[in-house]
């Protein structure tokens, strides 16, 4: 199965914590603890597109979903720190545009963004911050012989 054919499926159907008393009696029948979290990370499983459309809100059996949970809880450390990373990054990537933006409406200077990032802590983000500043790479119309975008046709 290619990774494109994936979803992402609710162990436990999500229409469940709508109910208190229904929750609390699957909290008793599937072995959940007080803490687990119907729409929490430690919930969701990847499955073909094919077999969640087919699940929809079917509630497995406790042998079935505590199986399935476990593999999950074993996967959740990994998990957490690649979502940790790619946050980190994508708030990078929105900061970065936002200083690009700045830059080409002349909110803010080169230099000046220079000197933030020089105060910047550690080192590695530090240089990583003024490289991408230095480079080409933070105006894309540089190296797109002139247009604001490459596949833009706006000419600059």
């Amino acid at each position: 199965m290619l990774f494109k054919e994936l979803v992402i499926d609710h162990v436990i159907p999500e229409k469940t914590a709508k109910d208190a008393n229904q929750l609390a009696d699957l909290r008793i029948s599937h072995g959940l603890g007080a803490d687990f979290d119907i729409v929490g990370d430690e919930n969701l499983a990847p499955a073909c597109r094919a077999c969640n459309i087919g699940k929809t809100d079917y509630l497995l059996s406790p042998e079935r979903a505590a199986l399935i949970l476990t593999q999950v809880a074993a996967q959740l450390p990994k998990f957490n720190r690649l979502k940790a990373r790619y946050q980190e990054q994508a708030s990078d990537d929105a900061v970065m545009l936002g200083v690009s933006v700045a830059i080409e409406k002349g909110l803010i200077s080169p230099a000046e963004v220079g000197n933030i990032c020089a105060g910047m802590r550690p080192a590695i983000r530090r240089s990583t911050y003024i490289n991408r500043f230095n480079s080409s790479a933070t105006f894309p119309w540089r190296r797109s012989g002139g247009r604001k975008w490459a596949g833009c046709s706006t000419s600059r």
